[in-house]
């Protein structure tokens, strides 16, 4: 058996078919018929209407999405610097002017997908493949906490048997581990953020545990026809 097909094999098990059974209902987390009704739809993009929508926005309310179509028909220049004005005002309220910055730390490029769009897929002979060790997620982080100062990373890692779960957890116990002595005290990571592919509950319970910061994951499109076609041996939820 191929490398290939092993790691497909893989890959194909990571999440367990029961895990996936109990949340399917017969049809897509989003349809593309919805999506594509509603955007062929002419909407009341009146004055009142609008403000109507944008105040329900203001309030920290979650927008139909009727609703969101309608503010994207919107012409009247003037209702959009109204929109400008509530988007700012809703920017405000949930975040106030904070500003958080952090710092990738890729640590695997090895990858089974393939995904048209991206460096990592198994295709890609143009770059050379690397997971970092131990020792050397140690020494990036003591640069990145100790000499530049920063106190949040996001790691990256492709899918793949050699950088999944118990992978992914010595590195975050790593990163948290590294106390180093700067300048004005001692620099370290308060949050590391993964950014990695779809995983089984007890995998993302083993990151919770190692203290994960944001677990990211993302599907680039729900539209089923392009997600088939960028992601072969891939299934949208």
């Amino acid at each position: 058996m191929s490398n290939t097909v092993m790691n497909n094999n893989w890959s194909n098990n990571v999440i367990q078919q029961s895990e996936i059974d109990k949340y399917k209902t017969g049809k897509h987390f989003i349809s593309d018929e919805c999506i594509e009704s509603t955007l062929n739809k002419k909407y009341d993009t009146s004055p009142g209407h609008v403000r109507d929508i944008l105040q329900k926005s203001k309030e920290i309310q979650t927008l139909t999405h009727e609703e969101v179509v309608t503010l994207m028909q919107v012409s009247d220049v003037s209702l959009w610097d109204e929109m400008y004005e509530a988007a700012e005002e809703v920017k405000k309220r949930v975040y106030d002017n904070r500003i958080v910055t952090f710092a990738p730390i890729y640590m695997s490029n090895l990858c089974v997908n393939n995904c048209e769009y991206c460096g990592f897929k198994r295709d890609n002979t143009d770059i050379v493949r690397k997971r970092l060790t131990m020792d050397e997620i140690r020494e990036e982080t003591k640069v990145l906490a100790g000499k530049i100062g920063h106190k949040r990373l996001i790691s990256v890692v492709g899918e793949h048997p050699l950088s999944g779960v118990e992978y992914i957890v010595e590195s975050l116990k790593t990163i948290y581990s590294v106390k180093e002595k700067t300048k004005n005290g001692t620099g370290s990571i308060r949050r590391v953020n993964v950014n990695a592919a779809p995983m089984s509950i007890q995998d993302l319970q083993s990151l919770k545990e190692a203290g994960i910061g944001t677990y990211q994951v993302f599907q680039e499109t729900y539209h089923q026809k392009t997600y088939e076609k960028i992601h072969p041996n891939r299934q949208s939820g």
